[in-house]
């Protein structure tokens, strides 16, 4: 599948550029909105899905006659085709910026998290839907967010959002406890929802955030870095930090603390699945090495 690509100029950090690529999305689910789109829908109208038969007097519109449907009526009667309309629906990210998301190791997080989320939005508006963003930590940011819309520059936007925020914001210690408020803001019409976050909360956070998003149509993206859990030695002393209280500890590594830490990591990703299924989101898409936008087109298309 071809896959069109746009150049965008980091802001924040060395002068560097990230391609976008264009990812490819769909829903399950029929659409609610008014606005032509390419999703389908449950409203009777002009597009071109096939509904049902119905009686000329129910539907008068000549054009639409089924020579063949209207023979097989007893008693005989004209019948028409119906078809469904097409809409556009609302495709939100969710942006964790917790302080866990500033970790640098092999990869940059909060650059990472910037090269999704233009590109999540750079897709939504050429694909004719409307892209929103709302970042969060120990409160909903209202100075990181963009209403539903659909501007061709709102990849900048988005992009320009978080760099600012990333480079001004303070280094104190911040948790993502206000991700289950996002609901309220996203509102009642189901909508796409990308929750990008490394996701290192805890259970009842968890489940408190996908219970809150559980009317929407959620995608977690789980931006997760090497060097947090498979690049440790197996052997001598590690100065690790907890990013979102500050503390620092020193550890001695050993082969079967090392062990402990993985098997701790494929848990975490064992109930991370378990809990997407439980609350009706779909499967999480890890990031750990480097996005990859036609792997993300596959996940969300094979699901």
């Amino acid at each position: 599948m071809p896959l069109q690509t746009e150049t965008l100029k980091k802001s924040v950090g060395p002068t560097t550029s990230f391609a976008l690529q264009e990812i490819f999305y769909s829903v399950p689910w029929r659409a609610s909105g008014v606005q032509a789109g390419s999703h389908k829908t449950k409203r009777r109208g002009t597009g071109s899905d096939f509904a049902s038969f119905v009686p000329l007097l129910d539907h008068p519109d000549p054009k639409r006659l089924d020579v063949r449907a209207s023979l097989k009526t007893i008693p005989k009667q004209l019948m028409v085709r119906t078809f469904y309309e097409r809409s556009a629906i609302k495709v939100f990210v969710v942006n964790d910026l917790s302080s866990s998301m500033r970790f640098v190791g092999k990869l940059d997080k909060a650059s990472l998290l910037q090269e999704i989320v233009a590109t999540i939005a750079w897709s939504t508006v050429r694909q004719g839907d409307a892209f929103g963003m709302f970042s969060c930590h120990d409160d909903v940011l209202e100075n990181c967010l963009i209403a539903p819309c659909s501007r061709l520059s709102v990849a900048q936007e988005s992009q320009q959002c978080l760099s600012t925020f990333f480079s001004q914001s303070e280094l104190t210690s911040h948790s993502a406890l206000a991700m289950p408020l996002v609901a309220n803001k996203i509102g009642f019409q189901k909508s796409l929802v990308f929750l990008i976050s490394d996701f290192h909360w805890s259970e009842e956070l968890l489940k408190q955030t996908l219970q809150a998003l559980s009317g929407h149509d959620v995608v977690p993206i789980v931006l997760w870095d090497q060097a947090e859990f498979d690049d440790l030695p197996e052997w001598g002393w590690a100065k690790v930090k907890e990013m979102e209280t500050g503390l620092q500890r020193s550890l001695f590594m050993r082969p079967a603390l090392h062990k402990s830490i993985r098997e701790y990591a494929q848990s975490r990703k064992n109930a991370l699945r378990q809990l997407s299924q439980q609350y009706c989101a779909r499967a999480p898409f890890f990031v750990q090495s480097y996005f990859d936008a036609v792997a993300l087109t596959h996940h969300l298309l094979g699901a």
